[in-house]
């Protein structure tokens, strides 16, 4: 006689502080609709949005602000739950594993990984600093610190080398005028 499990078995994968963007945020929601067959996304907003096709993000693009505070992925295939949960604290939650969902969550994992906001994970920030931040915009329309800034950075390169060279040639020029002792 098999034993039956009073409550079903979860396993839950920590994704860690994340910087996701539409394309991202898109791929989760393919990797969750091939796993389950259906998606429900909630966008946990005032309006309670609901989305149940990747291509959701793009519709209420106009609708909901560009950074949203927390996004859940549902999927549910027979007894399998499958959740990803994107906001304060990110992680994946799949109740009755089985292997096809663990190898879902490790692809959504590896594609965290290559967004994984690592300075946060390892400085202690304030709390409220260590988060997921979700852009509902392509990242191609989002420039990084070092696009939005390198002309600054270059013209202060360049106004400190000049300030320097021209403060050695004043001061080797001052030092050469005779004492009038």
């Amino acid at each position: 006689m098999a034993v039956q499990r009073a409550k079903k078995p979860r396993e839950v994968y920590d994704l860690g502080c994340l910087r996701l963007y539409r394309e991202d945020l898109e791929a989760i929601a393919g990797i969750v609709r091939e796993e389950c067959g259906n998606l429900l996304i909630e966008f946990h907003d005032e309006g309670q949005h609901t989305g149940n096709d990747p291509g959701d993000f793009v519709a209420v693009a106009g609708v909901l602000p560009e950074s949203l505070d927390h996004v859940t992925l549902t999927g549910k295939r027979n007894s399998t739950t499958f959740k990803v949960h994107l906001g304060q604290r990110s992680e994946i939650v799949v109740k009755d594993p089985d292997n096809s969902a663990r190898g879902a969550a490790h692809a959504i994992r590896d594609l965290g990984r290559a967004r994984r906001r690592w300075l946060d994970g390892r400085v202690p920030w304030p709390k409220s600093r260590k988060r997921t931040i979700v852009v509902n915009a392509p990242r191609a329309l989002r420039p990084t610190h070092w696009q939005r800034h390198r002309v600054l950075y270059l013209s202060n390169v360049i106004t400190g080398t000049v300030t320097l060279l021209l403060g050695g040639i004043i001061g080797y020029l001052v030092n050469q005028i005779p004492d009038w002792n």
